[in-house]
């Protein structure tokens, strides 16, 4: 059976930090609401509602649910624009698209700007299916949630897949649904200094073409082949 390369987005292919976070300063601005919390990288990742309640220091949720229709406003019709890809990221899908490889996204980012996004960037084409937590109704919990539908969906074992991505909560979603799982270091997520588990971790999207298209190039530095 053939192997499924899984792929975050924000901060994994992709960084969006410049327009996502224009967004939560309009957003809380537009309402005078004092932020809780410095709006930089370190909020990128979580579910909308999540983030809002975290830099607002809001937890109602009727209030929070229109701060994030605002936000969705701006973002599907301008901010996605500002979208940019990590150096490097394209070469890498490119390949592994000419190589016939099974390549999907799940992200945490919702349906709508993650498809406007792919189109903006010509890479709607390299992937086999593009999984999101609204995808359903109501929304998936987490990312651990989206990662084992997305296992079911494909009727995949999870050894045959592995994970790509940025935070310490997309190592625990791999974990959880015994999937292998690729650090990408350039993205947005905040590691412990001594970490419970040291994952196979990448400095470059050069790098992590490497790994992808000849995994045994790792096996000698201990590290599990992607096979």
């Amino acid at each position: 059976m053939k192997r499924a390369i899984v792929f975050d987005f924000d901060g994994t292919l992709v960084d969006s930090a410049d327009s996502i976070l224009e967004g939560f300063r309009h957003i809380l601005d537009r309402r005078g609401i004092e932020r809780v919390r410095a709006i930089d990288s370190s909020v990128i990742g979580p579910p909308l509602l999540a983030t809002l309640g975290d830099i607002s220091g809001i937890a109602d949720k009727t209030v929070l649910e229109r701060m994030a229709a605002e936000f969705k406003a701006y973002y599907d019709t301008e901010g996605y624009r500002q979208t940019r890809p990590y150096p490097g990221i394209p070469d890498v899908l490119a390949t592994l698209h000419r190589r016939g490889e099974a390549i999907f996204l799940a992200t945490n980012k919702r349906n709508r700007p993650t498809h406007l996004i792919l189109e903006h960037l010509g890479w709607a084409g390299y992937f086999s299916g593009v999984h999101c937590l609204d995808d359903t109704v109501p929304p998936l919990a987490d990312k651990a949630a989206l990662l084992s539908r997305f296992l079911a969906s494909r009727q995949l074992l999870p050894g045959l897949a592995v994970y790509i991505g940025d935070t310490v909560a997309d190592l625990h979603a791999a974990q959880e649904n015994g999937m292998t799982f690729v650090r990408a270091e350039w993205g947005y997520g905040l590691w412990p200094a001594t970490p419970d588990t040291t994952p196979l971790s990448c400095a470059t999207p050069a790098e992590l073409g490497t790994v992808l298209t000849e995994p045994e190039s790792m096996a000698d530095s201990g590290h599990r082949a992607l096979r």
